[in-house]
């Protein structure tokens, strides 16, 4: 995980108010107020609004947000940790019941055992997609007979040197399984994890 992107401060001030009614009358000089750089987004009406935002728009970190298997060794303090996931908990979910949990895994011993533990399930995906069929799916799938194992996978073979990893499991006694009586697999639950996922890569 590398570290968050640097932050930066708009700050505007509300126009001036009399007695609480009108607006003030606007000053005579000629002198156009600069207007905040573009990446600012403002709101408010109180003076001395200050707004702190990302570099990055949130229309662009969502059509650029790819899915990312290499890492750098930079280390990852723990206060930026924590404030990955606090941002993340403001994800929706069922009931705002907020199911997910995380382990915050540093060990490296640790890590190398949840690679070991994925690999096999990597290993069939890639088998699966390599003959066009779509892994682990609920309607049609044939596990493979013949998997190849421990085909490449960068963030697995190199977990030993990736600072943190976040490992998120799901309390499913407080999921809403609202079509767990359909005669097939439900799906309705992932709405109350996934976008909790995708808030912890959109705050990383």
């Amino acid at each position: 995980m590398a570290p968050r992107s640097t932050s930066r401060q708009c700050t505007r001030s509300a126009p001036n108010r009399s007695n609480g009614s009108r607006r003030a009358p606007r000053s005579t000089s000629s002198a156009r107020r600069s207007p905040p750089p573009a990446d600012c987004y403002i709101w408010g009406q109180t003076p001395d609004v200050t707004v702190t935002v990302r570099g990055m728009e949130i229309r662009e970190a969502i059509r650029t947000n790819g899915t990312v298997r290499d890492f750098t060794q930079e280390p990852v303090d723990d206060a930026t940790i924590a404030s990955i996931l606090d941002d993340a908990r403001f994800a929706p979910s069922g009931g705002n019941r907020q199911p997910w949990r995380v382990a915050v895994v540093k060990d490296s011993t640790l890590r190398r055992e949840l690679a070991t533990l994925m690999q096999p399930v990597w290993d069939e995906y890639l088998e699966t997609s390599m003959v066009g069929g779509t892994p682990f799916n609920v309607v049609d799938y044939v596990k493979p007979h013949d998997v190849t194992p421990n085909k490449a996978n960068a963030l697995l073979e190199h977990i030993d040197t990736i600072p943190v990893v976040l490992a998120v499991a799901a309390n499913l006694a407080n999921v809403a399984m609202m079509d767990a009586e359909l005669d097939r697999k439900p799906v309705t639950g992932g709405a109350s994890i996934y976008p909790f996922c995708w808030n912890l890569m959109l705050s990383a």
